[in-house]
Formats: C-alpha cells, sequence, structure tokens
C-alpha cells in the first residue's frame, strides 16, 4: 500500500494478479495467484486467480480480510467470519 491508500502490485501476472485496482484502501493480503482489498467503504475486492471462486468476494462490510493459496476470509462488522474459494464458503459466528 502506498501512503495515499492505493495499491500497488509487481512481480509474476499470469493470472492478472498484479493488476490492482483503482481506489483506496484500508488493507490488502495476497494468496498465492490472488489477492483481496479492504477498501476505504469496508467493502472487499479481489483480483488476480480465480478458478476456485478465491476472487469472488461477497457482498457486505468487513474489517479485516486475508487470502490464502486458494482461499480468502475476511472478517464482518458484525463479527462474523465468511470464508469464499477453495472448499468454501465457510461462515463462523
Amino acid at each position: 500500500m502506498r501512503r495515499d491508500a492505493t495499491i500497488t502490485c509487481w512481480g509474476s501476472n499470469t493470472y492478472g494478479q498484479t493488476d490492482a485496482p483503482a481506489g483506496t484502501f484500508k488493507a490488502v493480503s495476497a494468496g498465492a495467484f490472488h489477492a483481496c482489498g479492504l477498501r476505504a467503504d469496508a467493502t472487499i475486492t479481489c483480483w488476480g486467480r480465480n478458478d476456485d471462486d478465491q476472487a469472488d468476494a461477497p457482498a457486505g462490510t468487513f474489517n479485516a480480510v486475508t487470502s490464502g493459496a486458494g482461499r480468502s476470509c475476511g472478517l464482518r462488522t458484525d463479527a462474523t467470519v465468511i470464508c469464499w474459494g477453495y472448499y468454501a464458503p465457510i461462515r463462523i459466528s
């Protein structure tokens, strides 16, 4: 993340994983071939490889996001956790 809260990515771009979207972010997390960002408006957007739906972030507002090899998880503002991608969706409340 840059000081102005935008994201810049680099490295291999086989699946579009370095094509970060425009906008301002609170956090970013990179998985194996995808990444997700927590936008300033508390929504999540993901980009890159999506063969297991790991870049299909659910709607809603979040406090945190994390990404792994084939899935991502977010901590919703209501304190529940939801994961998407490989072996997902998983919801924890």
